[in-house]
């Protein structure tokens, strides 16, 4: 994680993570689902309803289903904010997750699409490797996550610091985790937001 510094009390400063927006693409959908082009593969599909449903996951953790009208999922833990699931249209899992994952609410789930704040590996002894992030406990902003005037279905997490973090970390710190879901795409984008002058 780079060094980054308040601009000013008025302004701001957010960073996109260098545009860390990773999108995975079916490759099987050529035509555009969202802006009502549809291949013949697409139009086999069965439409359902698009929602966002909380339930309860593995080790009874709370996690996120997303449903697209096209019949592609996503399901995302509010613990470390992992997408553990993304299948396409016709079912097909493109995310891998580790039999190995204890899903006790304390270890990281391996695998899926996990998140890395504020470091990699493991240069500060004192914290967990690959940061805290992801063994955090998240909160859903109930404001931004809904069904998107294009049709997507999108999910919003938030993180800020606390007592615990600061032990790590004494910094002041937001994260937005941006999920969304189409009918031939699952994108995902961190903002990371400093307030503060105080350099990281």
């Amino acid at each position: 994680m780079g060094c980054c510094c308040g601009k000013s009390e008025e302004e701001k400063m957010m960073i996109d993570e260098q545009n860390l927006t990773r999108q995975f693409l079916d490759p099987a959908h050529d035509a555009e689902v969202d802006g009502g082009l549809r291949d013949d593969s697409m139009m086999s599909q069965a439409q359902c309803d698009p929602r966002i449903e909380t339930l309860t996951g593995k080790g009874g953790l709370p996690k996120l289903r997303l449903t697209h009208s096209s019949g592609s999922t996503c399901e995302v833990y509010l613990f470390g904010a992992t997408v553990t699931s993304y299948c396409t249209p016709q079912g097909k899992e493109i995310l891998f997750v580790s039999e190995r994952s204890q899903f006790n609410g304390k270890k990281a789930i391996r695998g899926g699409v996990p998140i890395v704040f504020p470091q990699f590996g493991q240069p500060d002894k004192a914290m967990p490797s690959h940061g805290f992030a992801r063994i955090a406990h998240w909160s859903v902003d109930t404001k931004q996550s809904a069904i998107q005037p294009d049709r997507s279905v999108q999910v919003v997490l938030t993180l800020r610091d606390s007592p615990e973090t600061y032990k790590m970390w004494p910094h002041e710190f937001e994260l937005e985790y941006r999920i969304s879901l189409t009918g031939r795409s699952l994108q995902t984008a961190l903002t990371v937001l400093n307030d503060k002058l105080d350099a990281w």
